[in-house]
């Protein structure tokens, strides 16, 4: 069998985001973004969730009052070792606005 290779819609930039997926029977998995994009995110943690996982994501960068929240559906579309790939379904037009600002104004992740 040969290797999948997911086509990107969106770039994709080295922003580091604290993240807390949540799956519908209620488990809990959090870690770091590798890199974050319009269309989802590569997530690492040390429980990987299996590919086709319908999922709740909630990105957070920065912290205190300056923090930005964005919460949208996900689902893993694929999973190695310790990284899972997050697809995000149908994100609301204000998350989607918040994501597009944190790429606008943090295009490096700095």
């Amino acid at each position: 069998m040969g290797k999948v290779f997911f086509k990107r819609d969106h770039d994709r930039s080295n922003v580091e985001m604290w993240v807390v997926v949540t799956t519908a029977e209620g488990r809990h998995i959090d870690g770091m973004t590798g890199d974050v994009g319009m269309g989802g995110c590569a997530l690492s943690c040390l429980d990987p969730l299996p590919v086709g996982t319908h999922c709740d994501v909630l990105l957070r960068f920065g912290s205190g009052e300056g923090a930005v929240n964005i919460q949208t559906p996900g689902t893993v579309v694929w999973a190695r070792e310790s990284l899972i790939g997050i697809a995000f379904d149908d994100i609301d037009p204000d998350n989607e606005r918040k994501l597009h600002d944190l790429f606008l104004y943090n295009p490096d992740g700095e």
